[in-house]
């Protein structure tokens, strides 16, 4: 009976090195598609505060990265907010994606007051 429980106890301790070893593998490729993915990422919590962001979108929302965490999404986009969180609160509530869809951000904004500023100068 002794051997047979430290069978067990073998068997369990190489199925948990197993489940942990998929974990760290799994979560290096979630910190790789953060890292490099040319476009904005975010996770969110259920009221909108920004739990987790990658270099991308600080760069596009003109915020640095710790600025973003815990900071809401009107925390950080201001009344450019008034049109994202309706559709950010729509995947919360349905749980569907909302696809091939660009949500405003502060610097694009500032870019196109810019670009509209210098087209009415000329």
């Amino acid at each position: 009976m002794f051997s047979h429980d430290l069978t067990e106890r073998r068997q369990a301790e190489n199925v948990l090195r197993q489940s942990q070893a998929l974990t760290q593998r799994q979560l290096m490729e979630i910190e790789a598609i953060y890292q490099t993915a040319p476009i904005g990422m975010a996770i969110l919590d259920v009221d909108l505060r920004f739990q987790r962001v990658n270099q991308r979108l600080a760069e596009i929302n003109g915020v640095t990265m710790a600025d973003h965490l815990g900071r809401t999404v009107r925390d950080v986009l201001g009344d450019l907010a008034d049109g994202n969180e309706p559709l950010l609160r729509q995947v919360l509530e349905t749980g569907e994606p909302l696809l091939n869809l660009e949500l405003g951000s502060p610097k694009k904004e500032r870019m196109n007051e810019q670009v509209k500023k210098r087209c009415n100068d000329e």
